[in-house]
């Protein structure tokens, strides 16, 4: 393996970005990404998914994708440290998958992720292993992690399994998991298999307290990028051993999501997008089949927000 693909880590929190759209949704607004990497950037999130579940990637055209990781990696080098740009490639198509990992490569990605295909899915970890060896010889120098979302794909393949496939299929690039499950004994066997090899990237914000004591260092999550405050606290509350503050604050969190969960505000996604807006960050609304949240909605969303002492808590 590459010295520089074996070093690199997401490293201990990466934000799961919003793709940003006009009001109407139809379009996109690549000039929200500027303002939306210097506030992460104030925030202290030095590393981005983008295009991923949060960024609506399947709702996306190649196009849009590869407009969205272009102005990404513009904008992510102007902070001060450049914030590092983990794009997910995924989609049903091989060869689109195969065209956007290569696009990444080409335009300065740090890593690229991928999702299996969720329509004609792989049955098995060799599948699976076989369809990624394709997608990684396309972009041969760039780290990659699989994006594991059981809840999602429906792609239900034991994840250890695939790790111990991807071996014996030998994809040099291979470096993880972003894995958003709640199953920690999968996540324990795959953190600890060969001796810690990969990196293991946590992605359930309000499972986050668990996946530290399994043994998460490094984490990928939408709620990041507009109340990254109270997981830091988690993570510095472990470490000095305070499990009471650590619990307390994973608490408030589960509060704000299952707040954002409420049927009032239809889509989880539309309310957590909603809430990167009332952070000060407009990345518009959610696209077609997803209702964007209406103006009621949004009054209603940072009632119940005020009511819990988000605004104060957030940062």
């Amino acid at each position: 393996m590459d010295p520089a693909i074996a070093e690199f880590r997401v490293g201990e929190f990466a934000g799961a970005t919003y793709s940003p759209f006009t009001d109407d949704g139809l379009s996109l607004n690549l000039d929200a990404i500027g303002p939306y990497a210097a506030f992460l950037a104030s925030k202290g999130l030095h590393c981005v998914f983008i295009n991923g579940t949060s960024g609506e990637s399947m709702s996306l055209s190649e196009a849009e994708r590869k407009a969205i990781t272009e102005r990404w990696v513009a904008e992510g080098a102007k902070q001060s440290p450049r914030i590092r740009v983990v794009a997910h490639i995924g989609c049903d198509s091989l060869t689109a998958t195969c065209e956007l990992a290569r696009h990444a490569q080409e335009v300065g990605v740090d890593a690229i992720s991928s999702m299996a295909p969720v329509m004609l899915k792989p049955t098995s970890a060799a599948e699976l292993a076989g369809w990624l060896k394709h997608v990684c010889a396309a972009a041969p120098r760039t780290p990659f992690y699989y994006y594991h979302f059981p809840a999602i794909t429906g792609i239900g393949v034991n994840p250890l399994s695939i790790l111990r496939a991807v071996e014996a299929a030998r994809i040099p690039q291979f470096r993880g998991f972003k894995f958003t499950d709640y199953s920690l004994f999968d996540y324990e066997r795959c953190v600890t298999h060969a001796g810690g090899a990969y990196e293991i990237c946590y992605g359930r914000d309000d499972a986050l307290l668990g996946g530290i004591a399994t043994g998460a260092t490094s984490h990928i999550g939408n709620g990041f990028c507009f109340m990254i405050g109270p997981f830091k606290r988690i993570k510095a509350a472990v470490a000095r051993g305070d499990l009471a503050a650590a619990r307390k604050e994973q608490a408030m969190v589960n509060r704000v999501v299952e707040v954002m969960g409420d049927p009032a505000f239809g889509s989880g996604l539309a309310a957590s997008k909603a809430m990167q807006a009332l952070r000060g960050v407009p990345v518009g609304p959610v696209r077609l089949p997803i209702r964007a949240l209406d103006a009621a909605a949004m009054t209603l969303l940072r009632a119940r927000l005020d009511a819990l002492g988000f605004f104060d808590w957030c940062d």
